[in-house]
Formats: structure tokens, C-alpha cells, sequence
């Protein structure tokens, strides 16, 4: 299979998982409604105890004010090992071929300072919409999380020059 027929093919697979969700949700299970385990929850302790029911504790938090931070701490951790595995491997294969590091660490600082300059710009933008803040902080947990090719690329010289 050449590289361009493989190429098609993932694209092809990449456009039916984002294509028949939508599809889906869109014609087959119309009427219904998408929520999660916590409001069903709710639903059924209020319907089971019925309108009088008083909590026997309130929260210490609510889940939905740290909301933003799982989002972008876990967009940060992601980040962090595949762009530090990247670099990595790029380095280590680098370093095994003979090739210099001049322009992959360019083309690296130059995606790492526009991430950089995305997190300090979206610490500027504030919202009411939960989904979008969440959004907005794993925008920001991938852009410091490409810094992490930094990290890798000198590890991988190291561990490819040693090979």
C-alpha cells in the first residue's frame, strides 16, 4: 500500500468518527437528551425522596469550578509525553543518520513561542459558558505542553550519539 493510499485511508477513517457521531445524535436519537451519570443522579434522589428531600451535607466544591483546571491539567499531561516522546525519537534518529539539529529546533521554537504566546493571550479571555472556559484552559495546557519537545529532542541526541 503506498504512503498516499494509506494517507486517504486515515483520513477517511478520522472524517467517519467525527461524521457518524454527529449523524447519529443528529437523526437517529432526535428527541432524546445527552446528559451524564451526575444529573441522573440528581434526577433519581429527587424523584425517590421526593421535593421535601434536604442533602444531609452540602459539597466542599463544585465540581463545575474546577472543571477548567481537569480540562487543561489533563491537556497538559498529554502534551507533555507526546511532544516529548517526538522529540525524543526525532532526536535520537537525528543523531543515528548524522543529521544536524539546526533546523528541527527552529521549526520547534518557533511552534513552542506561538503556544507560549496562546497561553498568556487566553489568560485574557473570560467567559460564562463552562464548556468553553474547559476549552479555553486545555488550549493552554497544550501550548506549555509543547515545550516539552525541548526536553526530549537534547535526550534523544544523547541516547541516539550513544547508539
Amino acid at each position: 500500500m503506498s504512503p498516499q493510499t494509506r494517507n486517504w485511508l486515515l483520513a477517511a477513517v478520522v472524517i467517519l468518527l467525527v461524521v457518524v457521531p454527529l449523524v447519529y445524535r443528529g437523526w437517529i436519537a432526535e428527541g432524546t437528551e445527552w446528559g451524564g451519570a451526575d444529573m441522573q443522579g440528581v434526577a433519581a434522589v429527587e424523584e425517590l425522596a421526593g421535593p421535601d428531600f434536604q442533602a444531609w451535607f452540602d459539597p466542599i466544591y463544585s465540581p463545575e469550578d474546577l472543571e477548567r483546571y481537569y480540562f487543561g491539567l489533563q491537556a497538559l499531561l498529554g502534551t507533555l509525553l507526546v511532544a516529548g516522546l517526538v522529540g525524543w525519537l526525532l532526536g535520537r534518529s537525528r543523531a543515528r543518520n548524522g543529521i544536524s539539529s539546526g533546523t528541527d529546533l527552529a521549526i520547534a521554537g518557533a511552534l513552542s513561542a506561538i503556544g507560549v504566546i496562546m497561553v498568556i493571550a487566553l489568560f485574557f479571555v473570560e467567559t460564562e459558558f463552562g464548556e468553553l472556559q474547559a476549552t479555553i484552559s486545555a488550549f493552554q495546557g497544550i501550548g506549555l505542553g509543547l515545550l516539552a519537545f525541548f526536553i526530549g529532542y537534547p535526550l534523544g541526541r544523547r541516547a541516539g550519539a550513544g547508539a
